[in-house]
């Protein structure tokens, strides 16, 4: 069984403020607060997370762009929508109907960056803030661990887009803090 690496929030928030802002901020924070896979953000179109005047409040996820072809709905988070705002703002608009184009345009006209350059770019921020390298899904690892200590798993697996209650218990892993508060739950009685 291989480790689950996550981030505390300091290194959370180091590795984000070191990420230029704009596409590479709003890339980490797509998987960082909604959770998604590196293959499910570089596949984002305009209107999948913006409605034309702001960022909405929750991102849709078409069945054609997940891994289980099933669409998700994600609730954003406030810095998550301030991030969208900010790169739609400086992001040209050439062609009439550019809501339908990619969030994250590649270098070959019509496609969009590749999940190897998301790596390169995660990869050498978290080196840059953190003092070592870690890959994008570490992100998502994150996000599904902070929501662990404060949902249920249910509400977990929905988020992530899970089809397995299993892939999702992989983030139940209690660390020191958890183990504390069980004990210290036990002195309330």
């Amino acid at each position: 069984m291989s480790l689950i690496v996550t981030l505390s929030d300091p290194e959370s928030n180091n590795l984000i403020a070191t990420l230029k802002p704009g596409r590479n901020r709003l890339l980490a924070l797509l998987m960082l607060d909604a959770g998604l896979r590196v293959g499910e953000a570089v596949q984002l179109r305009w209107f999948d997370i913006f409605d034309g005047e702001s960022a909405r409040s929750v991102i849709r996820l078409p069945p054609s762009i997940t891994k289980t072809n099933a669409s998700r709905n994600l609730p954003t988070t406030e810095r998550l929508k301030t991030c969208i705002g900010n790169h739609f703002q400086w992001t040209p608009r050439f062609e009439p109907e550019f809501t339908r184009s990619w969030v994250f345009p590649g270098r070959e006209n019509g496609a969009h960056i590749t999940t190897r350059q998301v790596r390169r770019i995660i990869f050498d921020a978290s080196r840059k803030a953190l003092g070592f390298s870690i890959f994008p899904h570490a992100l998502r690892h994150t996000f599904a661990t902070r929501l662990m200590r404060c949902s249920s798993v249910r509400v977990v697996q929905d988020l992530l887009g899970h089809k397995s209650l299993k892939s999702t218990q992989i983030y139940t892993h209690p660390d020191s803090q958890d183990l504390s508060k069980a004990i210290n739950s036990l002195n309330a009685r």
